[in-house]
């Protein structure tokens, strides 16, 4: 699937207006990061294009040669493009990828068909997180990456997980308090205290 890129903006008509505009500069970034996560390259793509896709989801002065106000810098790829990076967002499972694709800021740039597709699944995505506590190894689980639970809040920040995310500790009937404790205090310590549950299963 190949996603090319149309960048309005170029005319002297609308350089007035882009010129805090992000998109000339990331939308080629962001394309790359996009093949390369697509073809599954393991060099952190993924992760890049997240970072990406949310840096031009901001309105700044954007603008095509359509608009009369600013539009997010995501609207300045063209149709084909747009809908491919949507897709990939959608599909990637990592926690930052999730914590974006259910956001309020991500549903901005949905309209038309996109909306129809992308607008249920996202709120019903809305920046859900789950972690896993192990009593067997006393670790924390984000997908299939393991980490020390006292450093599970910078981790979550790495992934630029927002820190309005809702995140639901999941641990068996052996996680003690010690480990729960552990847990909350680093999820706390990074500013994730306020939408954080613990759950057993």
């Amino acid at each position: 699937m190949t996603a090319a890129i149309l960048l309005f903006g170029t005319t002297p008509a609308l350089a007035a207006k882009n010129q805090e505009c992000p998109a000339p500069v990331l939308l080629p970034k962001l394309d790359a990061a996009y093949h390369r996560c697509n073809h599954r390259f393991q060099n952190d793509s993924c992760e890049s294009f997240v970072q990406l896709f949310r840096q031009l989801l901001p309105r700044s002065d954007c603008q095509r040669s359509l608009d009369t106000s600013p539009v997010p810098g995501l609207w300045l790829a063209d149709d084909a493009a747009l809908q491919d990076y949507v897709y990939l967002l959608s599909r990637l499972n990592t926690p930052a990828a999730r914590a974006l694709f259910g956001s309020a800021e991500f549903r901005t740039i949905l309209g038309g068909p996109l909306a129809e597709e992308y607008l249920r699944p996202s709120l019903r995505a809305e920046q859900v997180i789950e972690i896993r506590l192990s009593s067997a190894g006393n670790y924390c689980s984000i997908d299939d990456a393991q980490v020390a639970c006292s450093e599970l809040g910078g981790k979550l920040k790495l992934m630029r997980v927002p820190a309005d995310a809702h995140i639901y500790l999941r641990g068996d009937s052996g996680v003690g308090h010690a480990l729960m404790h552990t847990a909350f205090e680093s999820l706390a310590k990074a500013g994730y205290s306020t939408n954080v549950v613990f759950v057993t299963h």
